[in-house]
């Protein structure tokens, strides 16, 4: 027999479970339909990651055994329900129907963009290119109003392979042409949303 107390206590217990099995199916639900970008602010060290579908990419220069991937990488993508990782080196080559990784190029999804490094100082193009983001990385020569010669692009970010000084100067050029630009140095990663 159960008492009038517990009959009530019963009750009001139902729906509070009802709600929690919601919201827990709710964040697994979003944690699966994810679809972002992480440009993440390391010391000296550039690491990108593309989370789809409950996965995630990760491009970077880092060493698998790497401190740095246990102590700033893996925390967020566990805080994002992501238990695959794919780890891409970001000198190496990767290409599946989601993800394009070469060391230049790279495209997630529809989401395109060119990585600007020393190699790609001498670059010249026939045309303008357009993509959805440049990442200046690697200590390139290169000045914002020749980069914007070159190719259009909305967003500009900067990691921390560059000297401090030269993310000083790429900042400036860029507030003069009103250009968006983000240094992933001494920063909270950078959060894209990539459909």
């Amino acid at each position: 027999i159960i008492s009038y107390k517990s009959r009530f206590a019963l009750r009001a217990l139902i729906p509070l479970l009802f709600v929690f099995s919601l919201s827990i199916s709710f964040k697994v639900f979003s944690d699966q339909s994810r679809h972002e970008l992480l440009f993440y602010s390391l010391r000296k060290n550039a690491a990108i990651a593309y989370i789809h579908n409950g996965e995630a990419y990760l491009v970077s220069d880092l060493l698998n055994n790497d401190k740095i991937r246990t102590f700033s990488i893996q925390p967020a993508l566990a805080s994002r329900g992501i238990t695959s990782i794919k780890n891409i080196q970001m000198a190496g080559f990767f290409s599946n129907e989601e993800v394009k990784v070469s060391t230049d190029f790279m495209q997630f999804g529809h989401f395109k963009m060119i990585r600007w490094n020393k190699g790609m100082d001498s670059l010249r193009f026939t045309r303008k290119v357009r993509c959805d983001l440049i990442l200046l990385s690697g200590n390139p020569r290169i000045n914002i109003r020749r980069l914007t010669d070159n190719v259009e692009f909305p967003l500009l970010l900067i990691d921390a392979t560059n000297p401090d000084y030269k993310i000083r100067k790429w900042k400036e050029e860029a507030s003069v042409l009103k250009i968006p630009a983000y240094i992933l140095k001494n920063q909270p990663a950078y959060v894209l949303q990539a459909n």
